[in-house]
């Protein structure tokens, strides 16, 4: 049973607090007891404290019932206390999965009951399953690839603990009829890109000409780009450091200012911690971004702390308006890019197809696969041979080297 109690704020409003009984540990025989505040309401406490029991008698059933526990059950007990050392957005997938896709559809059975055959099915179910997905008649290949994995790696853990004897996803089979033809890379040419970037000078926001700039110049995710701060930029030395990233995913929780609480993690892998060299006009747009925002012409230098990270030091906050001084938005950034496009009469391509542009640029201008592997921060180098595509740029130049040796031998001969 839980127990409630009132408490008053330095501001001098009063919130309420609970403290639920969560059993015993057996390491140490000490009551354990899980402590929420910050509740407007007393009923808003006790509705919290409901949620939080009902999950404490759950994580008891799969823990001391293992096997006859509902598969649902186990797999909310996992992602919540065994899916550990792994990035916030893996989290949030999973969980997503679990909610949406899995356990509305299979959660009721019970875990020694699920076997392959039941998981076949179940794969083979989600490519049809009427009113499904975007097209209405099915999920997507990635989504149920997305979800097929959730639950191998949950399963994987189930068969580490004992719960369950084999991993029932081990060999399923996708039918390959649902699988799509292999997308070619979205990108601006040159001239599209130039359309851009002189559309987003004309903005009202300032800001946005240098973001997309730095997508197109040094292949920022947009992660690292609403996460990129001026202590991180070597103007010196004309450098940037990418050694965090937000995980727009993951933002979820709405402060008292009514914005979402930003979500800053290192990045998901080691290569993803770079040094890229800023291009001159990236340079200049920084250079004169800074002078437009700061009083000072001195950079200031913070250590790098990713729980003392200032607001201050972000280089994309809104100047104005009723968020004024926070980071952007991801979802501000896509209407930014819609906006754009439409202004400047061109295709619509993703935000993510600045990053691709990026890497096309690179190609074309004959820098090596590992170079463009190293400057976008892959960790897999099958994921950089998308930039190994020949473009029309590339053919032409390509052929142009031709007819110049071709020119150099008949003159030789001659």
């Amino acid at each position: 049973m839980a127990s409630f109690n009132q408490y008053e704020l330095k501001s001098g409003q009063k919130r309420w607090e609970f403290r639920a009984y969560a059993g015993t540990d057996t390491g140490n025989g000490k009551q354990r007891k899980v402590h929420r505040r910050g509740f407007k309401t007393k009923r808003a406490a006790q509705d919290a404290a409901r949620l939080i029991e009902a999950e404490i008698v759950k994580s008891s059933r799969v823990t001391n019932n293992n096997d006859n526990a509902p598969l649902g059950e186990y797999l909310l007990y996992w992602i919540d206390n065994l899916k550990v050392n792994v990035k916030s957005g893996t989290i949030v997938k999973h969980r997503h999965n679990i909610m949406y896709y899995i356990n509305p559809r299979i959660g009721e059975y019970k875990l020694k009951d699920y076997s392959f055959n039941v998981h076949q099915k179940f794969i083979n179910s989600l490519f049809t399953e009427e009113g499904a997905g975007r097209s209405k008649n099915g999920f997507a290949w990635n989504t149920v690839l997305s979800i097929n994995e959730t639950l191998s790696n949950s399963l994987e853990k189930a068969v580490r603990l004992g719960y369950i004897k084999t991993n029932p996803t081990h060999r399923v089979e996708f039918d390959r009829r649902f699988k799509p033809e292999v997308r070619k890379t979205r990108y601006f040419t040159k001239a599209q890109t130039d359309i851009f970037l002189e559309v987003a000078k004309k903005e009202h926001l300032i800001l946005w000409y240098p973001f997309f700039l730095l997508m197109f110049d040094c292949g920022l995710r947009l992660g690292e780009d609403l996460a990129l701060r001026w202590s991180r930029i070597d103007f010196k030395n004309k450098i940037l450091t990418i050694d965090i990233n937000r995980s727009y995913n993951s933002e979820t929780h709405v402060n008292e200012d009514g914005v979402k609480d930003m979500f800053i993690d290192t990045p998901k892998t080691t290569k993803s911690i770079r040094k890229i060299p800023l291009t001159d006009r990236a340079y200049t747009a920084l250079k004169s971004l800074y002078n437009d925002t700061h009083q000072s012409d001195v950079i200031p230098i913070h250590p790098v702390d990713t729980n003392k990270i200032r607001l201050d030091d972000f280089v994309f906050i809104k100047p104005n308006g009723k968020f004024s001084g926070y980071p952007l938005a991801h979802t501000t950034v896509q209407v930014a890019m819609r906006r754009i496009c439409i202004r400047g009469n061109l295709p619509w391509l993703n935000v993510h197809g600045c990053r691709h542009t990026y890497g096309v640029r690179l190609r074309e201008s004959g820098v090596s696969i590992d170079d463009i592997q190293d400057l976008m921060g892959h960790t897999d180098a099958e994921t950089t041979k998308i930039y190994a595509e020949i473009t029309p740029k590339i053919k032409e130049d390509a052929v142009k080297k031709l007819n110049d040796l071709l020119d150099e031998s008949s003159r030789n001969i001659n």
